[in-house]
C-alpha cells in the first residue's frame, strides 16, 4: 500500500510528459532526495504488483511514468477507487483521524476500534494517544484511558469545539491537496466526510443570508469557520453536548445586532434538523458571527460609524508605527478603512478569548521583521483601550495591513521612464515591440509610438526621457536605444545598462527593504540562519554599498586612482603562463599593493578552479580575494612579446595580462565592471595588442572612461 506522499508523487509524475528530476520531486513533496529515492522503491512495487511497468529512471535525465495513456488512466483509478482509509496513513493523518473519532464519539472509545478504522495496531494507536495527550493539553482538555472501559476526553464543551474546529482544518488540507485554492464548495465536500448527516447546503444559505441582512461580505476564512462552527453546533447537539455561557456572556452577546441574526439561524436550524438550539447556543453563534473575518462591508460610512472610538485608536497606531519605521504612510486613509474592518471582529473574538491562529506567523515575522515589532507596539494600544490579549498571530494579521501599505507607497515612489518608440512605419511592429518592452520593464511609460517622419515634434517635449527605435536616427536631441523588433538578449542589457546609470535605481536606500527580506526569505529555504539580525545589517550594508558604485558622482575614477603609466609593461618575453603572471605582478609587488602570498592565492585558485581568469580570447585577468594579501587597490597591465598558452580550451593563447588587485568588494566589482566593458568591444582588444608604448593603452583607457 502506498501513503499519502507516494500517491502524490505517482500523481505528479501522471502529470508530466517529460522527465522530472529526483531534485524537482523532492521540492514537491518537501522532502529529502534521499527519502524521494527510497519512495521510488515502494511505488516501483506497488506498480508491479498492480500489473504495471516500473517507473523509467535514466541517469542525468530523471524518472518518468512511461505508459500509455490508458495504462495511467487506469493507475488513477486504482489511487481514487480507494476511500480515505484504504492508503497507508502517515502518522500525522492517523493521529488526527483517532483524534477526530474521540472527540465526537458520544461516549468512551476503545483502542481495538481505533485501531480497525486506521489499519494499524492497538500497540500503536496506544503509542499515539500520548501525543494526542499533549496535543489537548493545549486546549485544557485531558485524555482519560481507563482499562476495560475506552478512551475519552474530559473538559469543557467549548474546549472540545475548539479543539475540533482546529482539527477539521488540518483534516481538510489532508485530505485535500489543493486546499488553497480557497473554494468554499471544496472545503464543504470535505467537511461532509466527517458530518455526514449535515446538510452543508442550507448552513451555506444561512451564512449567506446572514451577509445579506448585515450588509458585509465575510472573507474566505472567516465563512469557512462559520460552517464549520455550525455544522459542529447541530452535531454536538445532536449528541446532547450542549454549549454552556455564563450569564454575563450572555447578556452582552444579547446586545448586539447579530444575535436577532443568530436567532433567525437557530430556529430556522431547529426547524430543518427537528432539534432544539438553546439560548446559550444562539449565544455561542452570535459570538462567532462577530468575531468571523470580513473582506468587505456594503456601506462604508455606516459601518464605520460603528465604532467611533476605534478610529480613533487606528489613528494612534498608525502614528506610532510611523514613529518606530521613521516613516509617513502617505496612504494612511486607505489603511484605516482596511484596519478598520479588520479590527471590528477582531476586538468582539478577543473580547471573548477566541484569538486565530494565523499560518503565516513565521514568515510574516521572518519577512517583515521591523514593521512586525512596530505593529507589536502599536498593538498595545489596543490592549490598552479595549482591554484585551493580542497574541503573535493577530499582530501577524495587523502586520499584514501595514506591509501591504507601505510596499503599495514604496513601488509608487519609483522614478518611470517616459519613452517615445520609433518604428519603421509606426505602426506594424510597434504593438509587438510594445509589448515586448513593457513585459520586461515595467517603469516604462510608453507615451507614443511613432513612424520615423514623426519624431521631430517631440526633439523638445519635456515628456520623453528616451527614444526606442528599430532604426538609426540622426541629430536627434534625446537619448536614443536602436533595437530589434523582437527585442533579444543584447537589448535588453543594453536597455537595463541605461535604466541603472541614468537614475531609476540611483536612489534606492535599502534600509528596513522588504526586498532584504525577500532575499533572507529565500536564503533561509537553502540553509539555517543563526543570526537573522546580523545577516540582515550585512546584506543591508553590501546593498547600500554597491548601490552608491552606480551614482555618477560617487564612482571611482579609474585611471587616476589603481592605474598609472609605469604600471603599463609591453612586449614583455615570457616562456610559461606561470612566468607571465609572476612578471605582470612585478609593479604592484614593488609598489608594495600586495604581498607575495597574492600571487601564491592566485596559483591556488588556478590549481583548484583551472585558468579562470582568462576571461576573452587573448585576454588574461590574474586575481585573488580581498582578504588574500592586497594592501592598495592596483591594477598592472603587460603585453606579451609572444603569446603564451595558459591551457584554457577557447580563449588561448594569451597576448595581454591584466593583473587585478582589489582591496575592498567594492572597488574590485566597480574596477572588474570598468574593465569588462572597455574589453567587451573588440576594436580595443585590438589596439590593445597592437600597442607599442604604454601611452596609447593608457590613453586608450582614459578616453573610454571618459565616455562611460
Amino acid at each position: 500500500m502506498l501513503d499519502s506522499r507516494k500517491i502524490n508523487i505517482v500523481k505528479f509524475l501522471l502529470q508530466q510528459d517529460d522527465f522530472v528530476t529526483i531534485d524537482q520531486i523532492a521540492q514537491k513533496v518537501k522532502v529529502s532526495k534521499r527519502t524521494v529515492r527510497y519512495d521510488f522503491k515502494e511505488i516501483d512495487n506497488w506498480l508491479i504488483n498492480n500489473n504495471f511497468s516500473k517507473l523509467l529512471r535514466i541517469p542525468r535525465k530523471g524518472v518518468i511514468i512511461d505508459l500509455s495513456d490508458d495504462e495511467k488512466d487506469h493507475i488513477i483509478q486504482k489511487l481514487n477507487q480507494s476511500n480515505y482509509y484504504t492508503y497507508m496513513l502517515s502518522p500525522k493523518e492517523r493521529r488526527e483521524i483517532v483524534l477526530f473519532h474521540i472527540l465526537n464519539e458520544e461516549g468512551p472509545t476503545n483502542l481495538l476500534e481505533l485501531a480497525e478504522k486506521t489499519f494499524v495496531s492497538k500497540t500503536t494507536i496506544s503509542n499515539d494517544l500520548d501525543e494526542i495527550s499533549s496535543w489537548l493539553k493545549g486546549f485544557n482538555l485531558n485524555l482519560v484511558r481507563r482499562k476495560g472501559y475506552g478512551v475519552y476526553v474530559d473538559g469543557p464543551e467549548e474546549n472540545h469545539r475548539e479543539a475540533i474546529a482546529i482539527l477539521l482544518k488540518e483534516l481538510a488540507k489532508t485530505n485535500n491537496k489543493n486546499y488553497n485554492e480557497e473554494s468554499i464548495d471544496r472545503y464543504i465536500f470535505n467537511l461532509k466526510e466527517w458530518f455526514p448527516r449535515i446538510d452543508f447546503d442550507f448552513i451555506k444559505n444561512e451564512i449567506e443570508n446572514a451577509q445579506d441582512h448585515l450588509g458585509i461580505k465575510f472573507s474566505y476564512e472567516g465563512f469557512a469557520n462559520l460552517l464549520s462552527h455550525l455544522a459542529l453546533a447541530i452535531e454536538r447537539i445532536f449528541l446532547h453536548k450542549d454549549i454552556e455561557m455564563s450569564k454575563e456572556q450572555l447578556h452582552r452577546l444579547m446586545a448586539k445586532e447579530e444575535f436577532s441574526i443568530a436567532k433567525i439561524i437557530g430556529e430556522n436550524i431547529s426547524e430543518f434538523f427537528k432539534i432544539k438550539v438553546p439560548l446559550d447556543e444562539i449565544g455561542y453563534i452570535t459570538l462567532h458571527l462577530t468575531g468571523a473575518k470580513l473582506s468587505k462591508v456594503n456601506n462604508q460610512e455606516e459601518y464605520l460609524r460603528k465604532n467611533t472610538k476605534l478610529l480613533v485608536i487606528i489613528d494612534q497606531m498608525i502614528k506610532r508605527v510611523e514613529e518606530s519605521l521613521q516613516i509617513f504612510i502617505s496612504n494612511s486613509t486607505s489603511l484605516k478603512r482596511d484596519l478598520y474592518i479588520h479590527l471590528m471582529p477582531t476586538i468582539h473574538r478577543l473580547q471573548f478569548n477566541k484569538p486565530l491562529q494565523n499560518p503565516l506567523l513565521n514568515e510574516i515575522r521572518t519577512k517583515y521583521k521591523d514593521v512586525f515589532k512596530a505593529c507589536y507596539e502599536a498593538s498595545r494600544i489596543l490592549e490598552y483601550e479595549f482591554n484585551i490579549k493580542v497574541n503573535e498571530h493577530e499582530v501577524a494579521y495587523i502586520t499584514m495591513h501595514f506591509g501591504a501599505a507601505i510596499e503599495t507607497q514604496t513601488s509608487k515612489v519609483h522614478k518611470y521612464t517616459n519613452v517615445l518608440l520609433v518604428c519603421a512605419s509606426g505602426i506594424g511592429t510597434s504593438r509587438l515591440l510594445r509589448a515586448k518592452l513593457l513585459s520586461y520593464f515595467k517603469f516604462f511609460n510608453i507615451i507614443d509610438t511613432v513612424s520615423y517622419q514623426d519624431v521631430g515634434r517631440y526633439m523638445d517635449s519635456s515628456e520623453v526621457d528616451l527614444i526606442i527605435s528599430t532604426i538609426p536616427l540622426k541629430e536627434t536631441k534625446k537619448p536614443v536605444i536602436v533595437v530589434t523588433p523582437l527585442i533579444n538578449q543584447r537589448d535588453i542589457e543594453i536597455l537595463s545598462s541605461y535604466l541603472m546609470y541614468k537614475g531609476n535605481y540611483n536612489n534606492i536606500h535599502y534600509d528596513k527593504s522588504t526586498f532584504v527580506m525577500d532575499m533572507i526569505d529565500v536564503i533561509s529555504k537553502h540553509c539555517k540562519i543563526e543570526n537573522l539580525e546580523g545577516l540582515q545589517t550585512d546584506i543591508t550594508s553590501l546593498l547600500n554599498n554597491i548601490n552608491k558604485l552606480y551614482r555618477p558622482q560617487n564612482r571611482l575614477i579609474f585611471i587616476n586612482n589603481i592605474l598609472s603609466k609605469d604600471n603599463i609593461q609591453m612586449k614583455v618575453k615570457c616562456k610559461t603562463w606561470e612566468d607571465a603572471i609572476y612578471k605582470s605582478a612585478a609593479p604592484l609587488l614593488e609598489k608594495g599593493y600586495i604581498a607575495p602570498r597574492y600571487i601564491e592565492n592566485i596559483f591556488k585558485k588556478i590549481e583548484k578552479y583551472g585558468p579562470y581568469m582568462v576571461i576573452a580570447p587573448g585576454i588574461a585577468m590574474p586575481h585573488a580575494g580581498v582578504k588574500d594579501g592586497v594592501y592598495k587597490t592596483g591594477v598592472s597591465i603587460m603585453t606579451l612579446d609572444k603569446p603564451v598558452k595558459f591551457n584554457h580550451t577557447t580563449n588561448d593563447p594569451v597576448h595581454t595580462v591584466i593583473f587585478l588587485a582589489a582591496k575592498d568588494n567594492y572597488a574590485h566589482i566597480e574596477t572588474l565592471t570598468h574593465l569588462l566593458d572597455i574589453l567587451s568591444v573588440k576594436e580595443n582588444i585590438e589596439k590593445i595588442k597592437l600597442a607599442k608604448d604604454p601611452k596609447t593603452i593608457f590613453d586608450l583607457l582614459k578616453e573610454k572612461e571618459g565616455t562611460q
